[in-house]
């Protein structure tokens, strides 16, 4: 039977649907680009209607006032006129307006429509005429003419718009046909399709049986497309190798089920004599273990020992370290004592010659003092000379006017001494008073001077002892350090020798854990062995399950 192709069955459609859409598409562009102008072409046509009147209209008034402007008017209303007539007849450019601002191009008339532009045309030339003939010579025939012909050319006029408007309906008609009969065309071919498309999947109602598990469907199948072919082998595939497949699976997972109770009942019986090997390896590995205890207990002993012996050996090294730098600082100390008693016998024999000196500076202020009494007397002797000088030079009367006045100065200089040697009395006793105290201050450094000696004599006496007690101390902390060191030699071969006996005891522990991790790796053998013929099992029963699934 000759092979039909799907995609050619439902191909054909839908090329025939779209090459369809395009012939829509390019119809209704068409027919649209024909009406671009019918709505021009009406409006222009309309004006003319309109135009007859108003040419009417503007002649009476023209007869009546004579008005130029109503003439200019008249004519370009005949002149517009005339043009789109001629414009809508034969096609070309009309003006858009009255004052003729902007033109468009106006296509030729259908034949039918032409056919009435040129009746409209004849009446127009004699209307024309008339109107030329009246402008011109005010003939009131040719006026009355256009009264009587203005009405007969309008209707005319209206019925080249009727011709116009109907030709714009037929290409909207003509439209609609088209779009109509594509439609119709379309849903045949749709219709071709769905029952294409429905003969074509319906295979696919028994597949699905299949899917769920009933692997006893047959069909007939008369589709020879692709999902016909497929159809056709999954049922030779269900009948010829699933069906008798699934027959050899379930005879054999009952063998396997027997296969697998075998194997866990043996894998049982092992584990039950591995289980006593352990328990011996168990004993064997406890025995190791307590013994491996003890020694690491006693080598932690002795390594405690040698730390500690390690600790008295640095201590004493320590002690020895310290006692050289006390032993240095302690000959510092009585360097310092010395020079600090050097400075102290100084410092006493300057505090001495101190308070030599202070006493010669107050038997000097003394003296100065007994001088300014004998000034300040003399002062006072000299004011009352002055005085009485002043006296005997008054009653000399203008001879002694002069001696007055020097008498005067004298006294007033006299005064001033006086003053002076007050202040300098004053400061005088105030240096003595000062003198007093600095004397004071000076023997209180003295005794301080003098019992500081008695100190440092004392603590240099302190520093040779504790310096003949440092060396003493480092003699016994030396002595001390050698012992630590021969100790902790000897705790170290101990500890050495335990280390040796520790390692004979791993190695056999060793030994004992690799017995016991083999018999643990028999054992997991034989749980393994166990676990896959449960698994087994498991998979023997799932797979029956799954088996029950299908009918077959």
């Amino acid at each position: 039977m000759k092979k039909s192709s799907l995609y050619v069955k439902l191909g054909i459609p839908i090329v025939l649907f779209v090459l369809l859409s395009l012939i829509t598409y390019i119809s209704t562009f068409t027919i649209t680009k024909m009406q671009k102008d019918d709505g021009l072409v009406v409006n222009l046509a309309g004006r003319q209607r309109m135009l007859t009147q108003r040419m009417s209209k503007e002649a009476l008034t023209y007869y009546i006032y004579k008005d130029q402007k109503t003439k200019d008017s008249l004519l370009n209303t005949i002149k517009v006129f005339d043009t789109t007539l001629n414009a809508l007849k034969d096609g070309g450019k009309a003006p858009f307006d009255l004052a003729w601002k902007k033109m468009v191009n106006v296509p030729p008339a259908q034949p039918e429509a032409k056919a009435q532009l040129e009746k409209i045309k004849s009446l127009w030339d004699e209307f024309y005429a008339h109107m030329d003939k009246f402008l011109k010579n005010d003939d009131e025939n040719s006026l009355k003419y256009i009264l009587e012909n203005n009405i007969p050319l309008l209707v005319e006029m209206n019925n080249g718009v009727t011709l116009f408007q109907k030709e714009s309906e037929k290409k909207v008609s003509l439209m609609k046909k088209i779009q109509l009969t594509l439609f119709i065309i379309n849903l045949l071919i749709g219709i071709y399709a769905f029952y294409i498309l429905k003969k074509s999947l319906t295979p696919l109602k028994d597949l699905e049986k299949i899917a769920e598990g009933d692997l006893t469907v047959s069909a007939n199948i008369t589709s020879n497309d692709e999902i016909g072919i497929i159809a056709k082998k999954m049922y030779h595939l269900v009948g010829e190798k699933l069906r008798p497949t699934f027959d050899f699976i379930k005879r054999s997972m009952e063998g396997i089920k027997i296969s697998s109770d075998n194997v866990s009942g043996s894998a049982q019986e092992a584990n039950a004599i591995i289980e006593e090997f352990k328990a011996g390896f168990d004993m064997m590995a406890e025995e190791s273990k307590i013994m491996e205890r003890e020694t690491d207990r006693t080598a932690d002993s002795i390594k405690e020992i040698s730390r500690s012996t390690d600790e008295v050996a640095n201590a004493a090294i320590d002690l020895a370290n310290v006692a050289g730098v006390l032993e240095q600082v302690t000959n510092e100390g009585k360097n310092v004592m010395f020079s600090l008693e050097e400075a102290i016998t100084n410092a006493s024999k300057e505090t001495l010659k101190t308070i030599e000196e202070i006493k010669e500076l107050e038997n000097y202020a003394g003296k100065i003092t007994e001088v300014i009494d004998q000034v300040s007397n003399i002062a006072e002797q000299t004011n009352l000379l002055a005085l009485n000088a002043a006296i005997e030079a008054a009653r000399a009367g203008e001879a002694g006017k002069g001696f007055a006045v020097v008498a005067d100065e004298i006294r007033k200089l006299a005064e001033e001494t006086r003053k002076a040697t007050d202040e300098i009395s004053n400061i005088l006793g105030s240096i003595k008073t000062n003198v007093e105290k600095s004397t004071k201050q000076i023997f209180s450094v003295k005794d301080t001077v003098e019992k500081v000696t008695k100190n440092s004599s004392v603590l240099n006496d302190e520093l040779n002892k504790i310096l003949g007690q440092t060396s003493i101390l480092s003699e016994r902390a030396q002595t001390l350090a050698a012992s630590a060191e021969e100790q902790n030699a000897a705790s170290q071969t101990i500890a050495e020798a335990f280390s040796n006996v520790n390692e004979s005891l791993n190695r056999y522990f060793e030994n004992v854990q690799n017995m016991k991790e083999s018999s643990n790796e028999i054992q997991a053998m034989s749980d393994n062995l166990a676990e896959i013929a449960s698994d087994l099992q498991t998979s023997v029963d799932l797979l029956n399950n799954a088996l029950s699934e299908f009918k077959f």
